[in-house]
């Protein structure tokens, strides 16, 4: 299948197919496909919010699915956050008024390339990815009120 968009989410990583819907919580591994009720598996684009899982289908509108019915993740992040600019030039700027416990970067295939830990004291972090090619990545914050990830393009 050619994989027409992509998102991570609680450490599942969620991919939108010419062949429907599939997610891994192995690092990419193993897939499960979760095509229930989808009528059109030609899928464009792929996000989670608000702890649902949506899906745009080429013809046919939007499919809709809470995370939970659609993974065993029976969590939803809680962690409020920006990230800007993005897209980046590998410059960008964190913000939360949560505790920050760990960042972590990976790229588009869910490698872990870097971790940051312990230095963080304000509420605004500024990273520098641009040891990085361009390209897209994605950012897993950890805090104490749970985690989020952010998808970061580097131009």
């Amino acid at each position: 299948y050619v994989i027409n968009d992509l998102t991570i989410h609680d450490g599942y990583i969620f991919i939108a197919t010419n062949g429907g819907v599939y997610y891994s919580s192995d690092t990419a591994k193993n897939w499960i496909q979760v095509n229930e009720n989808l009528s059109n598996l030609l899928i464009s684009q792929i996000t989670v919010l608000d702890g649902h899982l949506f899906v745009t289908t080429l013809g046919d509108g939007i499919w809709k699915r809470q995370i939970w019915e659609t993974t065993d993740l029976n969590k939803i992040s809680r962690v409020q956050y920006k990230v800007y600019p993005n897209p980046t030039n590998g410059f960008f700027s964190l913000e939360t008024s949560d505790n920050i416990k760990q960042i972590s970067v990976y790229d588009v295939m869910g490698n872990e390339l870097q971790v940051i830990k312990n230095q963080f004291e304000d509420s605004i972090t500024k990273m520098d990815l641009t040891h990085l090619a361009p390209g897209i990545y994605f950012i897993k914050l950890q805090t104490d009120k749970g985690s989020a990830i952010e998808k970061i393009i580097i131009q």
